[in-house]
């Protein structure tokens, strides 16, 4: 694959004591921690998707974000249509998921655990954000639309202190703790739609902001592409 490739030829690169070059070599060094962690994630194929994927057009109304706010008792890690979205341990996370990755029919996919046995809980809303930072809801944890193994997901009387995310459930499976999958999709339509509504009167909580882990990398590695491309030229000058 490309990326390999790139790797290998990277890496039989002559050292120079030039200092751009040691600093531009310094510089990749430290990106490849990032390389290697999707390679590991997604596999050789997975990341040569990723890399070339272009999403749907106009899936977005205009003027708007999507915005995915999350917590979990312990811990979860999300994902969108098979791309990592981020995690979470016991802090509501916000993360806003860039229009690249949607598509007519979109799925959300939640891995949860449990690490104390104490409690167990999942909440999580996704929102449109518009230019005013007025959010409108797109779908919410509930008993109703998110799916354990083919049955629906339960609401979970929670006793300790867990975030107010707007109109969101906290939901589990049928059993106390353990590992589960929660799931479940919306489409571009629902997005036209929950954009002619009104917003939202509650307001966000405090949330950890992060970006999207899958767009984060992805991005990083586009960035290494142009920079092998300008150190090649700059080699083949001297």
């Amino acid at each position: 694959m490309r990326w390999l490739f790139f790797l290998g030829c990277f890496s039989a690169l002559p050292l120079f004591a030039d200092d751009d070059l040691v600093a531009l070599r310094r510089e990749y060094n430290q990106a490849a921690a990032s390389v290697d962690t999707l390679v590991r994630l997604y596999g050789e194929e997975r990341l040569s998707e990723l890399a070339g994927q272009a999403g749907d057009e106009g899936i977005l109304p205009p003027g708007s974000k999507l915005v995915l706010i999350f917590w979990a008792d312990d811990e979860a890690e999300l994902f969108l249509n098979d791309n990592r979205i981020g995690d979470t341990r016991l802090t509501p996370t916000r993360i806003e998921i860039p229009e690249i990755y949607l598509r007519e029919s979109n799925t959300l996919r939640a891995h949860c655990w449990d690490t104390d046995r104490v409690e167990s809980g999942f909440m999580a809303g996704l929102y449109l954000q518009d230019a005013g930072a007025h959010l409108r809801r797109v779908l919410v944890t509930d008993e109703k639309s998110w799916w354990v193994k083919g049955a629906l997901a339960e609401e979970r009387y929670y006793i300790n202190a867990h975030p107010d995310i707007p109109g969101a459930e906290v939901i589990w499976g049928a059993g106390l703790f353990g590992e589960i999958v929660l799931q479940t999709s919306f489409d571009a339509a629902r997005l036209r739609q929950v954009s002619k509504g009104q917003p939202l009167q509650a307001s966000a909580p405090s949330v950890r902001r992060e970006p999207m882990e899958t767009h984060l990398v992805v991005s990083r590695l586009v960035q290494l592409q142009d920079q092998r491309m300008d150190l090649a030229r700059r080699l083949e000058a001297r």
